[in-house]
């Protein structure tokens, strides 16, 4: 081939590569009008043109106006440790002409023997309980139990169960479901926190009494975990500190009551209960709802948002696990243990190993480069021991729990009488 003949096909070529670049550059400007022209003909603010994963983070609120009069009606119980056996002796003590429906989310594992709750709990009722059925209209006089493995919410006439993203490292979990009893019934809801670890149920109970509902906490010194609670009590303006029997007796004097006026709920509100039957990521929710956070959220490692507009301090990752600061704490105590006695296994292997490195140079007749190893192997034994004693000095998990503000039945019926004869 001749110099005359390459020249000619690289010009050609130059001449192809021209034509392609001009084409697409034409190509890129049409598309770009064309989504100039999709823009300018919606008439909604920038902010507001979302995505499909956006889309998914919408809660229908139906018209509460053609209600009526309306009393306490719907009631959320919720418990965790030492919960079957406070569950079993408040529903033991509701009488069987209730007037109202009754929901309870006991935490459980997702194994299927917890399927049983609705008949444990049924032995001790005086009312028919269920097993909660996703998109089956509730009755009154019934009591409906979460489903494992599943968030039980409250609709305006029937109950959903939703593999939502857990929260507080539980599912079902008691905030989704005050939180949907809060937006959907308002100040017809009623809360009820008894027994259990940590702070589940503080914000969603906060969110019932945000929309008008009333709220009820078991006295921590009658529970067999108090934590629930105390903080139910701590972060939420509760309407009555009681035991077992005084709220069972609340819950029948409420029944009996006429429901304050709802207060509508917030786009915070809404949006988390949005994220309970969603499973998508969201990043423009979460920049609505707080501020970005320093912090990793346990479930998937994802980047964390303080919530806004809340008296606890919660973080949301952008896929929807929740966490209050009390269990990410947890969390880290656990994750530090673990990493700690992983650490320690592992100083002690290499501690083994590099004494019978020293034992087989001792054979050789190395004596000189098995105390070197024995050197070595004394300074690793010294870092494992370091480790076994940070174990040991873990702090203890009891932390005060605060006032719980009232203790007797008589004082505790007394004073929600007064609050509702004030309304």
């Amino acid at each position: 081939m001749t110099f005359g003949c390459v020249r000619d096909w690289f010009i050609c070529l130059a001449r192809i590569s021209k034509f392609l670049a001009d084409q697409h550059s034409d190509w890129l400007g049409r598309a770009r009008r064309k989504s100039v022209l999709s823009n300018e003909s919606d008439d909604r603010p920038r902010s507001k043109r979302t995505n499909a994963s956006t889309e998914v983070l919408r809660v229908r609120i139906p018209d509460r106006n053609d209600d009526g009069p309306r009393r306490h009606d719907i009631f959320c119980i919720a418990a965790s440790m030492g919960g079957i056996e406070a569950i079993s002796e408040l529903l033991r003590q509701i009488p069987a002409e209730f007037p109202g429906a009754i929901f309870v989310t006991q935490h459980t594992s997702s194994t299927s023997r917890r399927i049983y709750l609705a008949e444990i709990f049924g032995r001790h009722a005086n009312l028919p309980c269920h097993l909660a059925s996703d998109g089956e209209p509730f009755r009154k006089g019934s009591v409906y139990v979460a489903v494992p493995d599943h968030h039980l919410l409250i609709e305006r006439d029937c109950i959903r169960t939703a593999i939502g993203p857990k929260e507080n490292y539980a599912r079902p979990a008691a905030d989704p479901m005050f939180r949907s009893a809060a937006v959907h019934h308002g100040g017809a809801a009623v809360g009820v926190v008894l027994t259990g670890m940590l702070d589940d149920g503080s914000a969603g109970l906060e969110a019932i009494k945000q929309c008008g509902g009333k709220a009820l906490a078991q006295h921590p010194e009658t529970a067999i975990a108090p934590d629930m609670p105390s903080n139910a009590i701590r972060y939420c303006d509760v309407d009555g500190v009681l035991p077992l029997d005084g709220i069972a007796a609340a819950m029948s004097l409420l029944a009996e009551s006429s429901a304050g006026d709802s207060v509508p709920p917030s786009q915070t509100l809404l949006t988390e209960l949005a994220f309970a039957q969603s499973v998508e990521s969201n990043i423009p929710a979460e920049q609505r709802i707080g501020q970005l956070s320093p912090y990793m959220c346990p479930d998937c490692s994802g980047q964390m948002w303080q919530v806004d507009q809340t008296s606890l301090r919660r973080f949301r990752c952008h896929v929807g696990h929740a966490h209050t600061i009390k269990s990410l704490v947890e969390y880290h105590s656990d994750a530090a243990e673990r990493m700690g006695w992983s650490m320690l296994r592992t100083l002690r292997e290499k501690e083994r190993m590099i004494r019978q490195l020293a034992d087989e140079e001792d054979q050789k007749g190395n004596t000189d480069v098995a105390a070197i190893y024995r050197q070595q192997a004394e300074a690793v034994g010294q870092q494992a021991a370091l480790i076994s004693n940070a174990i040991k000095l873990a702090p203890e998990s009891n932390v005060p729990q605060g006032s719980t503000r009232s203790s007797g039945i008589e004082n505790g019926l007394a004073a929600l009488q007064s609050n509702l004869a004030s309304e």
